[in-house]
């Protein structure tokens, strides 16, 4: 699992769970601030340029609707770059 400083990795509950279940997950730490790190923000910043940069939509409804279209759709996740290769679904 991969865990940047994000104030829910850091709760009580998530450590102890990560606790009880520490012989089946492995930890990947991230620096403080690490984007370039994490393959996530590769997928949001994606996201803001194909869907909700200078959108037009008329209501919060539209943009939901073309927000959840893009995720559902393979294209953010077929990225590729010098550090992660992310697999297609078999």
């Amino acid at each position: 699992m991969i865990c940047d400083n994000a104030k829910f990795h850091l709760s009580t509950a998530v450590q102890v769970y990560l606790w009880e279940h520490r012989d089946r997950i492995e930890l990947e730490l991230l620096p403080s601030y690490s984007p370039d790190a994490n393959p996530m923000e590769r997928v949001w910043w994606l996201l803001r340029e194909q869907v909700t940069r200078n959108h037009r939509c008329r209501d919060q409804r539209e943009l939901l609707a073309m927000v959840f279209a893009y995720l559902e759709s393979e294209t953010p996740f077929r990225l590729k770059d010098k550090e992660y290769e992310i697999p297609k679904a078999a």
